[in-house]
């Protein structure tokens, strides 16, 4: 089951978070979101840093 849904504000600010530049244990610490949890988001909606 999905802890997140893809327009989640956690997840939202996480992903702005990390595209601004924040590393992932930043993002960890200040969204409370898994690190391990997010990279899979991450894979599953193609975020990337370019």
């Amino acid at each position: 089951k999905p802890k997140f849904s893809e327009n989640d504000p956690r997840l939202q600010l996480a992903f702005k978070l990390y595209l601004e530049g924040a590393t992932e244990k930043d993002v960890e610490r200040q969204t409370g979101i898994n690190r391990r949890t997010f990279q899979r988001y991450r894979n599953k909606f193609n975020i990337h840093r370019t």
